[in-house]
Order: C-alpha cells, then structure tokens, then sequence
C-alpha cells in the first residue's frame, strides 16, 4: 500500500534531522508539539485531576474523566518517545481524545524518563502506577476494572505491566499496544526496510536503546523486550496497532503472534499507508484519525466486557 499522500507531505515538513542529532530538550519540544498539533481541539471533560503515585519517587499522573455516562473502567495511559521524550503536558490531548472516545476515566503516568532515568527507572514507575491503580479504582473516576494502553515506547510498558499483572492477579480487561517497541535485543526486516525516511529512524531507535539502557543485555531482560518474556499465556486480551512505513512494524506483528500463539485474544490491525506516530496526527490526517478511531473502537469493546 501507499504511503498516505497527507502523511508524505508533513514528512516532508518534519524532516529536522534525526532526533539523535538534536540537543536533548529541542527533541523533547518538537515531540510535544506535534503530539499537541495532533489534538489541537480539545476533548472536554467532567474532571481532570493532577494525581501523584508513590513509587520509588513521587510519579506525577493526570486522572482524566469524561463527561456524561461512562464505563466504570479506568485506562491506565503510558505515552510513547523511545523513553526518552514525551510529557503529560505534551499527550495531554491524546489522553482526553482517549478518555472521550473509550468513554471510560484514563490515568497518563509521568514515569521518570532517560538518560537521566535510564533503565529500570520507567519500569519501576509503571509497575508502581500498575499497583496504585488497581488499588484505587473506586476514586479514580468511579472505575471497577483496569485497562492498559500505550503508543510506541508507552506500549512497551503497558506490555510489561500487563505481563507484572497476571503474575500478581490483579485483573485487567484489556491492553492497548500501538505501534509497541517489543524486542530491542532482535533484528526485524522492517528495521532494515524503513530504516529512514519515515519519521522514526534506525538511528533514533539506537539512540534511543544507548539512552535507556545501561548496558547491552539488558535488552534481553523482559521488562525491557516483553516479547521475551518466558511465558505469554493468560494475558489480558490484546488490541495491536502497527503502521505499514514503520521500523517497528514487526515488533508488533511479533508480539502478536506470541500472544495468539499462547492462547491470548489478539486483534491485530495493519495500518499500510500509516507511519510510525500516526495516532499523533488524529487531528492533521483523517486517514490517520480512522486510524487510532478503529484501535479504540476496538479497545473500547474489550473494556465493555
């Protein structure tokens, strides 16, 4: 399929450089523009509240609550940027557009981000939300069930604590994983195939594994590559987005296939005109605003059950 014409041309907008070559704090304003242009028209809600979880720090979250008659379901929200960019501030209106479009409370966590934090610091921070939350569904909107979501580096930790969630029996209706970096210790065809060009490039995916991690097997660690978790049986039902230009297409392809494979619910849904961060660009594309619409149609099914 062909790259979206809409999609072609804002790349050639966008085209800066690799985020690799930008000085740390310009690459984290660019993301949180785009992300901010994306959703420029914002999603009332009935409440949004500042929330603070006790971890290993103090984590800041943002508890979002749409207006009208919801779900008593509460997503717990990771934002994406490779571990290393990204910002409440900054997804805030993926955060309303996903709270109002699933009709369900979202709680975006503000997990500690490299390479000041490298690795296990946003692990930590997203099991320590995992545990919060699902202590504290009743006054986070009214919630009686969990959910888990994430785009990109965020999908990677909604896979970890959906993985950490079964393991301690807290029960969740259903994971959200958008174009998710799965396996940082494999090498897919997709890497090579869309190594540049396409927004996200091979050499933003090393930098951003240099910055994370600390040394080089870690990548071998599950909290680090969910898909080599030993076992995937029994997870939470899954809905898996991945983009057609996208070095990370086959982490998600992948990671579905060992979830099917374990007997785990999958949805899987290919997106072949779409690149990676298409979610961001709901509000700039319509191909992609169908694009995140279908996921969440999706996710939000699994949250009715």
């Amino acid at each position: 399929m062909m790259l979206d014409p809409l999609v072609d041309a804002l790349l050639t907008q966008l085209d800066a450089g690799p985020i690799a070559a930008m000085p740390l704090e310009e690459a984290r304003a660019n993301l949180d523009l785009l992300t901010r242009l994306g959703f420029s028209r914002s999603v009332a809600m009935s409440e949004v509240r500042e929330v603070t979880i006790p971890g290993e720090v103090e984590i800041p979250a943002r508890l979002y609550v749409p207006k009208g008659d919801r779900l008593a379901r509460l997503t717990l929200f990771f934002h994406g940027g490779g571990f290393v960019l990204g910002s409440l501030g900054g997804y805030d209106g993926m955060a309303r557009y996903l709270a109002g479009a699933t009709r369900a409370p979202v709680l975006s966590v503000g997990y500690r981000l490299a390479p000041e934090y490298p690795f296990p610091a946003a692990v930590a921070d997203a099991l320590a939300a995992l545990s919060f939350a699902a202590g504290n569904l009743a006054e986070l909107g009214g919630a009686s069930r969990l959910g888990l979501a994430g785009d990109s580096a965020g999908g990677n930790l909604a896979a970890v604590a959906a993985l950490e969630a079964r393991d301690l029996g807290i029960d969740v209706a259903g994971q959200l994983l958008i174009y998710p970096a799965c396996d940082f210790a494999g090498e897919y065809p997709s890497m090579a195939e869309f190594a540049a060009g396409y927004f996200l490039t091979l050499e933003d995916l090393i930098w951003f594994g240099g910055c994370y991690l600390q040394e080089a097997g870690q990548a071998a660690d599950w909290r680090v590559s969910p898909a080599l978790a030993p076992d995937h049986a029994n997870l939470a039902p899954a809905v898996i987005g991945v983009a057609g230009y996208d070095p990370l297409r086959d982490h998600g392809l992948r990671y579905s296939e060992l979830l099917a494979g374990s007997g785990v619910p999958v949805e899987l849904r290919s997106y072949g005109d779409m690149i990676h961060g298409f979610a961001a660009l709901t509000g700039l594309v319509p191909a992609a605003k169908s694009a995140f619409d279908d996921l969440i149609g999706l996710y939000r099914g699994l949250l009715a059950r």
